[in-house]
C-alpha cells in the first residue's frame, strides 16, 4: 500500500522516486468518487467526507480508505484497482 500511495499520490519514497508519475491534475482530482464505480459504497464515502478522488488520495489511499466505516478489504482492493485504472 506504501508503493501504491507513493505511486497514486506522486509521492517519492526512495527507489520509488524515479518510478513516480507526475502529480495529478486538478481535473482528475476534481471527479466525484463515483467514477470508482463502487455503488452504494460511495454513499459511505460521502458519509466520512470524501467526495472527490482529491478528498480521497488528500492524507494517502490508505489512511482514508481505513478511516472510512464499512470498507473492507473487498472495496479498498476495487478502489486501488479502478485508481491505477485511472490514473493510467
Amino acid at each position: 500500500w506504501d508503493r501504491f500511495d507513493g505511486l497514486w499520490c506522486g509521492l517519492s519514497h526512495g527507489s520509488l522516486e524515479a518510478a513516480a508519475p507526475p502529480p495529478l491534475d486538478d481535473a482528475v482530482k476534481a471527479r466525484p468518487v463515483e467514477v470508482l464505480r463502487l455503488g452504494t459504497k460511495a454513499g459511505f464515502f460521502h458519509d466520512s467526507g470524501i467526495h472527490t478522488l482529491g478528498d480521497l488520495a488528500a492524507e494517502g489511499v490508505v489512511a482514508r480508505l481505513r478511516s472510512v466505516p464499512g470498507i473492507g478489504p473487498k472495496t479498498a482492493r476495487l478502489v486501488s484497482e479502478r485508481l491505477s485504472a485511472i490514473r493510467n
